[in-house]
């Protein structure tokens, strides 16, 4: 008569260990799957915090101001996502606030849409810069705001100018004929706009 071998819980219990087989509990799930997720979320977390404490209390003591401590902080900003004007879920809801209200779009989301005119943001990856009207529509509403609410005006010209100078200027040479032209747009109003 063969008896049940398995010790481990991933190994199924054999079904021909015979009567001694017939008396064992059938196998289950230990945990529902919600609480299996939360068991290992709280598994990651507490390895995240024993990572660190580790790290902190005698890695960094041991760089101290090396080198390598300037490339690990180089790298750590490198991979965090810009935060605050420049974030792309803000940029995003302000280029499809433009693109669903037009030169109606009120001035927050008109700024961000500003600092989204070269990036793609939607699904189709469709981008402000590459569409003549869109891009004249845009530059309208912004100059528009310049009697009414200078600030806004101000704050739309540096986004614009910081969209310029991170997403236009780097890649000129890379732009579709469409995009360069409206590119030259931008530029003659930036360029009229600090007057």
């Amino acid at each position: 008569m063969n008896s049940p071998t398995t010790t481990r819980p991933d190994q199924p219990c054999s079904t021909d260990a015979g009567p001694a087989a017939s008396s064992l509990p059938a196998q289950t799930e230990s945990k529902p799957p919600k609480v299996a997720e939360k068991s290992r979320l709280k598994d990651a977390d507490h390895l995240r915090q024993l990572l660190n404490t580790q790290f902190l209390t005698r890695g960094l003591r041991d760089i101290g101001d090396s080198e390598l401590l300037r490339r690990l902080t180089t790298a750590r900003q490198a991979l965090t996502p810009p935060r605050g004007r420049h974030a792309l879920p803000r940029i995003a809801q302000g280029v499809m606030a433009f693109r669903m209200q037009g030169s109606k779009t009120p001035y927050p989301d008109l700024k961000y849409a500003c600092y989204g005119l070269a990036r793609p943001t939607d699904w189709d990856s469709r981008v402000l810069l590459e569409e003549a009207q869109k891009c004249d529509e845009l530059l309208t509403a912004v100059a528009a705001l310049r009697p009414r609410d200078p600030p806004a005006f101000a704050a739309c010209c540096k986004a614009l100018q910081w969209c310029w100078d991170m997403d236009i200027a780097p890649t000129s040479d890379k732009l579709s004929s469409g995009a360069k032209e409206n590119g030259r747009k931008l530029g003659a109003f930036l360029a009229q706009a600090k007057r």
